[in-house]
């Protein structure tokens, strides 16, 4: 499969395959991306929230806005171009029926916690489809129902006119999945799902129990309307797999302690990631930090995205940390290291299972970058 907007796309192939199987053929994979010379857009938006996708007119004015942006911009070493179509981060609670509400400014989504009884999880726990409420619904783009009724259906009929638009140009990503406990602290609220774990400890993991269910078969229909088994995957990283590949997470870990963790998180993750061919941990806070050599044991887990969290140093100055990860046979993906970062520390840092994504002023030094990294490898 050739892309457009990629030309070199055969070779990002075989780098990032070397990348996941932590080999190196000449410098660490590095997706770099610069502004063409006459780029006058003001943004470079990638990202498509449907809550602003009415119709099946509105899908192909996205599309054609985002092939406007892959046009100006150079994809440098593995940078490819693809765009993320989401509901935001709580959609999968949407998927089960939550009522979902969305910031235009921020570009982000919440629910309305809707389980009052972790007891009587079990009913809100399955995906609400749009032909068991209303059957007589004949163009899924047009379907107007409640917020939260129906928008999985809606997600993929969506996603499989993108894969027929991109063909050849550009490649999608596939969703991100907050499920697990994320999921149910949606749908519960944080501080009532802690509250249960302490009172209703094996509900809560009957409920896990029930929510996870879903996810293979989430997985396997959004990577098939991807197209996935032709064109590969990318989650909403910019980091490509030929097979299938996702990001996945558990911020709620953050506000509970190791021994729940391993009750509750660890096997959801590694459920969630053995589905998977390869997976990326995006491992959010240093408030998780304590499940981290729990997290570096699961060999589903092939490569971490180490993010400090809001106000704390960039990645650089956890360099302990990196190589901790790197020592446990984890690949790394550095999202936050400018030119001069990567000059400076790269030497620091093993080069196998290393990628860094990172945008430069102009193509000229993109390509400046990738020709030191080789000869610094």
């Amino acid at each position: 499969m050739q892309l457009k907007y990629k030309p070199d796309f055969d070779r990002v192939k075989k780098y990032m395959r070397a990348y996941w199987n932590k080999d190196i053929i000449d410098r660490p994979a590095a997706c770099v991306y610069a502004r063409k010379e006459g780029n006058r857009l003001e943004k470079i938006q990638r990202v498509v929230y449907l809550q602003n996708v009415k119709c099946e007119d509105d899908c192909r004015t996205v599309m054609e806005q985002f092939e406007n942006t892959a046009a100006g911009v150079y994809y440098g070493g593995e940078a490819v171009p693809f765009f993320e179509a989401t509901f935001g981060p709580d959609q999968v609670a949407g998927f089960f029926g939550a009522k979902m509400h969305y910031s235009s400014e921020t570009g982000t989504s919440w629910v309305d916690p809707c389980i009052d009884d972790i007891r009587n999880a079990g009913e809100k726990l399955e995906i609400k489809r749009i032909g068991e409420i209303n059957p007589g619904v004949e163009n899924i783009f047009r379907y107007s129902g409640e917020d939260g009724i129906g928008i999985y259906d809606k997600y993929l009929a969506f996603s499989r006119y993108f894969t027929k638009f991109s063909e050849g140009k550009f490649l999608q990503s596939i969703a991100d999945l907050h499920g697990n406990m994320d999921c149910l602290s949606a749908m519960r609220s944080p501080i009532n799902l802690c509250y249960d774990i302490a009172d209703y400890p094996d509900e809560v993991e009957k409920a896990l129990q029930k929510a996870l269910k879903t996810y293979d078969k989430m997985a396997g229909e959004m990577f098939e309307a991807a197209d996935v088994k032709n064109r590969g995957s990318i989650g909403w990283s910019p980091i490509y797999c030929e097979g299938r590949c996702a990001v996945i997470q558990c911020d709620f870990s953050c506000l509970i302690s190791p021994d729940d963790a391993r009750r509750y998180v660890i096997p959801s993750i590694r459920k969630e990631a053995s589905s998977l061919d390869f997976c990326v941990y995006h491992y959010d806070g240093k408030g998780a930090l304590g499940h981290l050599d729990d997290v570096l044991s699961m060999p589903e887990i092939d490569v971490i995205q180490w993010v400090p969290g809001a106000g704390q140093p960039k990645t650089i100055e956890w360099m302990d940390l990196l190589k901790k990860i790197q020592a446990a046979g984890k690949g790394l993906w550095l999202y936050d290291w400018t030119e001069e970062d990567i000059k400076s520390h790269y030497k620091e840092l093993k080069p196998t299972g290393l990628l860094f994504s990172l945008w430069v002023k102009t193509p000229g030094e993109a390509d400046s970058l990738l020709e030191w990294l080789r000869k610094n490898t």
